[in-house]
């Protein structure tokens, strides 16, 4: 499960606040597929050999922990 974090309009008024308008939601990977994409590219690279070699032009960044 993924946690999407979407921004729904309220009723604006002096004391409405973006907090006020954002949602979490657990949404199935089928449900937002877009997410699937960080998480392919993170197992290219962490595989290594030639999987880390197709996607090195697309990772920007990568910070060890």
């Amino acid at each position: 499960m993924f946690c999407g974090v979407s921004l729904h309009p309220t009723a604006d008024g002096p004391d409405h606040t973006i907090a006020d308008s954002l949602r979490c939601e657990h949404l199935r990977a089928y449900e937002e597929c877009l997410l699937a994409i960080p998480d392919a590219l993170a197992w290219c690279w962490a595989r290594g050999g030639p999987w880390r070699s197709a996607v090195r032009g697309l990772v920007t960044e990568v910070r060890e922990v």
